[in-house]
Formats: C-alpha cells, structure tokens, sequence
C-alpha cells in the first residue's frame, strides 16, 4: 500500500499520509481540510471511519477507496460535486486499475444533474426537493424543464423542454 500511495501522491502531486493504526485520528483530521481522499484500505474500514464526520455531499469530501494492487479504484462518496468520479476514473488510468462507479446517472448514461447545473453557474432553491428530481430522471429517464423568465440553456438529450409550468420537473428562473 505504501508503495502504491507513493506513485499516486507524486503522480498526483499530492500529500501522503501513511497511517497504520492512526486511522480515525487521520480521517478527523483532514476531513475538513482536503477536497480529496485516496484511501488504500478495505472499503469497510473507510465506513466506520468516516461515519460520524459525513455532513452532505455538498461539504464532505470525495472519498476512494482502493485494494493495495490498485486493480479497483472506488468512488465512495461527493462523487458528482465533489469530483470522486472524475477522480476515480483518474487514479484507475494511473494504476491500470477498474474505476468503480455506482451512481446511477453515470452507470445509466443520463446527466448528471448537480454538475450540469453547476457548469451553467445555476444554484439550486431547494436541495432536497432537487435530490427527488435527481432520482425522478434516474427512474424516467429523462425530465421536462419549464423556464419561467429566461431562455432555456442548451439541453442535454435527456433534459426536454416543457409544454408549460404543470408539465415541468424541473424550473429555472432568475
């Protein structure tokens, strides 16, 4: 694992932080104060570790985990808003590993919906109500956008515009 984390830190210009036994005080400790976690240990260790320090995957870091070949690369949690995807596929290219992704948009090829609205500079009036519009265009497959005061951005093929207001999934306004 030590020579692993060695590679991947210098390839990714990167801080080390070998931790043998110092595993909860290392995860206390840079929870707040890196976007990023590689961690080169059993995906339930990671669990019981981070637990007590997730907030929402607005603030928590990207979390991987990855086995000490480097044959699976995890993206465990933030793996939209907070890059463990793109980080993921990254530190899997760099150790010719398998990158693991399970959210369902990527898995099912649709958009995903925080980064598309993030691209576009949008904010977001209600998080929760927009988590159910996520899981509403992972089951449908795609959404209705109704835009109330502004024209519509240009539309990834799963976002289709609405005849009117009622028929909208999802509204962008200023």
């Amino acid at each position: 694992a030590l020579n692993l984390g060695t590679r991947l830190a210098a390839e990714l210009q990167a801080e080390l932080y070998p931790c043998k036994g110092e595993v909860r005080q290392h995860f206390q400790t840079l929870w707040q104060s890196h976007d990023a976690l590689i961690c080169i240990m059993a995906s339930g260790i990671v669990v019981r570790q981070i637990a007590p320090l997730l907030q929402d995957k607005y603030r928590d870091p990207a979390v991987l985990v990855m086995d000490e070949r480097g044959q699976f690369v995890i993206s465990l949690l933030s793996g939209h808003v907070g890059g463990a995807n793109a980080l993921t596929k990254r530190v899997a290219a760099i150790c010719g590993g398998q990158a693991v992704l399970t959210t369902a948009s990527d898995v099912l090829g649709l958009t995903a919906l925080d980064l598309w609205c993030r691209e576009l500079g949008l904010q977001v009036a209600d998080k929760e109500q927009f988590t159910r519009v996520m899981g509403r265009l992972v089951d449908q497959g795609f959404l209705r956008l109704w835009t109330a005061d502004m024209a519509a951005p240009p539309l990834p093929p799963d976002i289709h515009p609405a005849a009117c207001p009622e028929e909208a999934d999802l509204f962008l306004s200023w």
